[in-house]
């Protein structure tokens, strides 16, 4: 998970671009934008097909500011290696 973190924002880089075609408003507007199709990109190459967007924009403010989390990061690593544990399950079932 941290190493996806990480790839994640080493991609950033390679995508101000393209980004910058999207005739963002601001800097912030084209780092939000880029931030979603990367973070987009990582979740949906996880196996995952939806996620609640406002409550994961939400999560990601309250990190942003440093505010109470409802979970550790330690926690929440857990939860989502969980749910990528039955995703693969999912698929080899499905073979």
């Amino acid at each position: 998970m941290k190493v996806k973190i990480i790839v994640t924002v080493l991609c950033f880089a390679f995508c101000v671009s393209a980004v910058q075609a999207q005739k963002m408003k601001s800097e912030v507007d084209s780092l939000s934008y880029a931030l979603g199709i990367l973070f987009g990109k990582n979740i949906q190459a996880g196996g995952f097909q939806t996620i609640n967007a406002e409550i994961f924009g939400q999560t990601v403010q309250k990190v942003i500011h440093n505010e109470a989390l409802d979970m550790t990061p330690d926690e929440a690593s857990a939860f989502v290696d969980t749910q990528f544990q039955k995703i693969r399950r999912f698929k080899y079932e499905k073979i």
